[in-house]
């Protein structure tokens, strides 16, 4: 599957061939992971001969969080547990790694809250 849509490719990151994923646009398997090149223009998946995947971005928890308005992301932190964080992330084709960070932004919202 294409790269996702109205995401440009910055200048010198290589794409791949079949799916157009891309450096921070990595294709993701829950069972492998992202992807890596196996040549210049061709990600691993791409290459073990299945179908190609969905590209997926991968944030830190932090960063991904701290994209969302400050009214935005206190709201979702307080209404959702980590895995409704994570799920919320999936839907938005972001993979979330260091999932600490949610309760430390969970954390920074109460006292905003509390204030």
């Amino acid at each position: 599957m294409a790269a996702e849509p109205g995401v440009p490719v910055p200048a010198g990151f290589r794409t791949c061939r079949e799916c157009g994923c891309w450096e921070y646009n990595a294709c993701w398997d829950d069972d492998t992971g992202p992807c890596w090149w196996v040549e210049a223009d061709l990600c691993s998946h791409c290459a073990a001969g299945g179908a190609p995947m969905e590209p997926i971005f991968t944030f830190r928890a932090r960063d991904w969080l701290r994209l969302h308005d400050l009214e935005m992301r206190g709201a979702m932190l307080l209404e959702h547990d980590d895995a409704g964080i994570v799920a919320i992330a999936r839907e938005d084709a972001v993979r979330l790694t260091c999932p600490g960070d949610i309760q430390r932004e969970r954390d920074a919202a109460l006292q905003r809250r509390a204030a």
